[in-house]
């Protein structure tokens, strides 16, 4: 009968597709090789029947294949099997389009990579779990040969056409009721595909709790090997119900000192850094000269609202907010090359500096009650002095709720309603 390669492609021979969202990413084939990272369960494996989709309505179906190599059938098949079952089922002429999931699976994954894309006959993309391909071994083990797109869990224009949400402005302009009320439903429960898909408050809890718990014990504890695992879990906790505050290894130090944990301060550098390879939080780091950053604290932002919320017992919805802008600004820097990060002066604060190489090109302050008069004092007061101090004059202020346009001091702030932000370019 062959090898168990060969099934598998005549299974794909005959694949039709799901119905497949467009994502906020969208990579085209490459002359390097290009992989799919990001956290667990983010939807990597629907982006590469996406790809796939596309790639056929150019290509011929013998010239694009996909394989998981989650297949428990092909779990001890050589990989060179692949190779010989390509010609065996298929008859490809010309480049072929190689999509492999669950990559981390294959013995020797990086080196056989390495090998067919020295062949320059494939175009290959790769995605897998977080737990064994993440963005380090990414990086160490195919330096030079390849480039790499984050895909994180749904953004609101994702959760809304999943939510059968038309797209149409005027559809969507004449009942921004309807729109706020999604978007309360957004922030509550996050955006992994599989907790928007189901119904009950419930359900999306146990759901948002197996992703945690997955996220946990696979991606950090089994991944790198940590014995300790109570303070591993402790740590995480804090910084996932911290979202969008600053943070310091001296005030995470402190708080696990007064629950009677002990640790270094050098393994507390180390476990946050595991928990930015499993895509569990995500750091900011403040505009200043790279002496100076070491310095100063980061900004600490959970993956996903609802595991943050389904931890913080007393969330604040300012905070919550800016969370979601942090994942935003994440996923349109995929698409447009910015770089992010917050200013801190002496006395104020900007939540996020976009800039185009040395060029601060936008400041944006989050404020959910802007009507508030010393909340609004503060926050322009913030964008007035960095406006100053950085040279640019693009700034906005997003709100829950409040639109409008505020001269003040010869400068525009433009204040935009979260969900009118969240449904438009940068």
């Amino acid at each position: 009968m062959g090898n168990n390669f060969e099934v598998l492609l005549e299974e794909w021979r005959r694949f039709e597709f799901p119905n497949i969202i467009e994502r906020y990413i969208h990579p085209q084939p490459s002359s390097h090789i290009t992989a799919i990272v990001g956290p667990r369960r983010a939807g990597k494996t629907f982006l590469l029947y996406l790809i796939a989709r596309d790639l056929l309505r150019k290509y011929p179906r013998d010239n694009v294949i996909y394989v998981n190599f989650d297949d428990e059938r092909i779990r001890k098949e050589p990989f060179e099997n692949l190779l010989e079952a390509i010609h065996k089922v298929f008859n490809p002429k010309g480049k072929i389009f190689l999509l492999l999931d669950e990559i981390q699976n294959v013995s020797n994954w990086s080196g056989w990579l390495g090998t067919l894309h020295n062949m320059q006959k494939y175009s290959i993309f790769v995605a897998g779990s977080s737990s064994k391909l993440l963005s380090m071994e990414v990086a160490t083990s195919l330096r030079g040969r390849y480039i790499s797109y984050t895909l994180l869990p749904f953004s609101f224009r994702e959760f809304l056409k999943m939510k059968n949400i038309e797209e149409r402005r005027t559809y969507i302009y004449e009942d921004v009721g309807l729109i706020k009320r999604l978007l309360d439903e957004y922030i509550e429960y996050g955006s992994f595909p599989e907790v928007i898909k189901e119904q009950s408050r419930i359900q999306k809890k146990r759901v948002l709790k197996t992703i945690f718990e997955t996220i946990f014990f696979k991606d950090v504890v089994e991944r790198f090997r940590i014995r300790n695992f109570d303070i591993a879990r402790d740590i995480l906790e804090f910084l996932l119900v911290n979202y969008s505050n600053k943070i310091t290894i001296n005030k995470l130090y402190n708080f696990l000192s007064s629950i009677g944990r002990k640790v270094s301060k050098k393994t507390l550098w180390k476990y946050i850094y595991y928990f930015q390879q499993a895509f569990a939080v995500m750091l900011l780091e403040p505009l200043t000269s790279k002496k100076k950053r070491l310095l100063l604290p980061r900004k600490i932002y959970s993956i996903d609202t609802g595991i943050s919320r389904l931890l913080d017992i007393e969330p604040s919805r300012g905070r919550l907010i800016e969370n979601i802008v942090f994942l935003e600004l994440v996923r349109r820097k995929e698409r447009e090359l910015f770089d992010i990060y917050y200013f801190y002066g002496r006395d104020y604060e900007v939540d996020f500096v976009v800039t185009e190489g040395r060029r601060v090109i936008r400041l944006i302050q989050v404020c959910y009650n802007i009507e508030d008069f010393e909340v609004a004092r503060r926050e322009i007061r913030g964008l007035m002095k960095a406006a100053k101090q950085l040279e640019c004059n693009n700034l906005e202020i997003i709100t829950w709720d409040h639109e409008d346009i505020w001269n003040i001091n010869g400068l525009k702030v433009k204040l935009t309603p979260l969900w009118k932000w969240l449904l438009k370019p940068l």
